[in-house]
């Protein structure tokens, strides 16, 4: 059977909570050891997050369930001589920022001189010309023009009238206008940040510290059926 739209949602930000790397201009990278709903971390998995799907508020109208989800973040790293505090600001940014700052790009390119992206340009290096901004290329739909990509780090905006190449790549084009940020996923109306912060201040013999954060996720589904909107 199919998933409901909720599970869809959390598989979304499971999957997105495996960009928090520094190689995508994150402080850490807990990434590398991002789970679901645990509550032991092993020290050797360090840095380390865990999301956790909570309860949700719903009211109908119109026939449509409007929900709201509430999903908290925790994050775990070792202490590495900073300041205990100064290492917790960083993680409770990297949380807030990979949870609610829109992910992904899409650019829309102009009908003269697109040049339409194969199968094997997925995964790819998609470069402006002119900004040098850059991104990994997710998807395409050559009918509208339309690429998804996953920028490099936040500065990764692309410009309007901007030649666009892919590295070792077949497609390319010149964007008609500025890209569009996107959320995690289409599914979601939006997310914001509600509490968060320290998961509590390290004692002398603690060697690791931690956060949590917790966001409210809007989204609609038709009343009586979780698995459509």
């Amino acid at each position: 059977m199919a998933d409901t739209i909720r599970e869809q949602i959390i598989a979304a930000f499971m999957t997105r909570l495996e960009d928090w790397t520094t190689a995508r201009g994150f402080n850490h990278d807990c990434g590398g050891s991002a789970f679901r709903a645990v509550k032991y971390i092993d020290e050797s998995a360090l840095p380390a997050c865990v999301l956790h799907p909570q309860a949700e508020e719903v009211t109908q109208q119109y026939g449509q369930n409007h929900c709201e989800m509430m999903l908290r973040v925790e994050a775990v790293a070792e202490l590495s001589g900073a300041n205990p505090s100064v290492i917790q600001e960083q993680l409770l940014g990297d949380a807030i920022t990979i949870m609610t700052s829109p992910p992904y790009l899409v650019l829309v390119f102009a009908a003269a001189g697109y040049t339409s992206a194969v199968a094997g340009d997925i995964g790819k290096t998609v470069t402006g010309g002119t900004t040098g901004d850059t991104g990994t290329l997710i998807s395409y739909d050559n009918d509208t023009r339309q690429w998804t990509i996953l920028p490099d780090n936040s500065g990764d905006e692309f410009d309007a009238i901007e030649a666009v190449t892919i590295t070792g790549g077949t497609g390319g084009g010149t964007t008609a206008q500025a890209a569009e940020q996107v959320h995690v996923t289409s599914l979601i109306e939006s997310i914001v940040y509600t509490t968060g912060g320290p998961a509590e201040t390290p004692k002398g013999e603690d060697t690791t510290v931690a956060v949590f954060a917790e966001f409210r996720a809007k989204y609609n589904t038709l009343a009586g059926n979780p698995y459509s909107q």
